[in-house]
């Protein structure tokens, strides 16, 4: 567990290392639109000695991490967006949410999963040998029976 959670660390260091050379790139108006505070935050948790090789004259979103990009978008709707387009991107990441959360509720549905351990049962009772077992009056009459007809072969 420790190995995962600085692996995560790390991973968020170096993506706020990315953000800061990115913002450093940004047009100045665009860059007022974000709090100073915020700046603060990002170049206070950068990862300090890491050189980022962004190449600007290419694509960045396929030379960033995906936590880059996390950060980036909520740049972009809290900070720098307009209020129409803020509305939209927290409805469609409302929705989002509610599919998944719809998907995982579906997946570990208590209800369900007891649904499927009761067809297992069934599978597993159908393919079941059937043993007939007799009643003890038959089967002591039966015994009784043999031993007269093994008495009436030795006379």
């Amino acid at each position: 567990m420790e190995g995962k959670k600085q692996e995560t660390v790390y991973a968020t260091d170096i993506a706020f290392s990315e953000v800061s050379d990115i913002l450093k790139h940004l047009d100045n108006d665009l860059f007022k639109k974000i709090p100073e505070s915020f700046v603060d935050l990002i170049e206070k948790n950068k990862k300090q000695g890491y050189k980022v090789n962004i190449d600007y004259s290419k694509d960045i979103n396929e030379q960033i991490t995906k936590e880059s990009k996390v950060i980036l978008g909520l740049i972009y709707r809290d900070f720098t967006c307009d209020d129409l387009e803020r509305e939209k991107l927290l409805k469609q990441e409302d929705e989002d949410i509610k599919k998944e959360e719809k998907r995982l509720q579906e997946k570990y549905n208590v209800d369900k999963i007891f649904e499927n351990k009761k067809a297992k049962e069934e599978i597993y009772e159908d393919k079941m040998i059937v043993v007939k077992k007799e009643n003890k009056i038959k089967e002591i009459f039966n015994k009784v029976k043999s031993l007269i007809k093994f008495g009436k072969k030795r006379i």
